[in-house]
């Protein structure tokens, strides 16, 4: 929830509660936005946890990947982002995570607010790869390209291919036209 909990229920006892973890302060423009992903083994949680004014907030931000247990809701790890942005930029360019997470066998993959994406290690939450989409690039199709904030819908991995999309002006975040495909594995 934008609250900033994660619930796990249990659809054969009519949604009863298994558990509940506080993952992010939540508020306003905070918590989980747009989905969490799975591996059957555990959970990766994108936190947002934009600064803003609200009293709906609970203890510190947490803007990053989280990842818990899908049985117990117990944090394996939590990781952080760097914050990359000028301090001009408080809503273009914030390292939460508002857009859907991603995951494969041992992978997952989160783009953030400040135009980051990233892939992790699933057990660890290391950053193993980074991409900086907030750029001018040159579009198959001839159309100038350029990304910004990455939100709402989550990288799409299918046929050996990562699909992105980059840019998202909404709430005075960073704008962009691009849908971007990367390789996996080097193809």
């Amino acid at each position: 929830q934008k609250s900033g909990m994660v619930y796990a229920l249990d659809p054969d006892k009519k949604g009863e509660i298994v558990w509940k973890q506080r993952v992010g302060s939540g508020g306003t423009m905070g918590g989980v936005h747009w989905g969490m992903s799975t591996d059957n083994k555990n959970v990766y949680v994108g936190i947002s946890d934009l600064p803003t004014n609200n009293p709906y907030s609970v203890g510190a931000a947490q803007p990053g990947l989280h990842g818990l247990d899908l049985q117990t809701g117990k944090f394996i790890w939590r990781t952080e982002l760097p914050n990359v942005c000028p301090k001009k930029w408080k809503y273009m360019c914030f390292p939460g995570i508002s857009a859907a997470v991603s995951s494969s066998a041992n992978l997952v993959y989160a783009g953030s607010m400040d135009g980051m994406f990233r892939i992790f290690s699933a057990s660890k939450g290391e950053i193993l790869w980074e991409y900086d989409t907030k750029q001018a690039v040159n579009s198959i199709n001839g159309v100038k390209g350029f990304g910004g904030s990455i939100e709402s819908d989550g990288p799409v991995i299918a046929n050996g291919n990562i699909y992105l999309s980059s840019g998202y002006d909404k709430w005075g975040e960073a704008p962009g036209n691009l849908l971007m495909v990367f390789s996996v594995g080097g193809k």
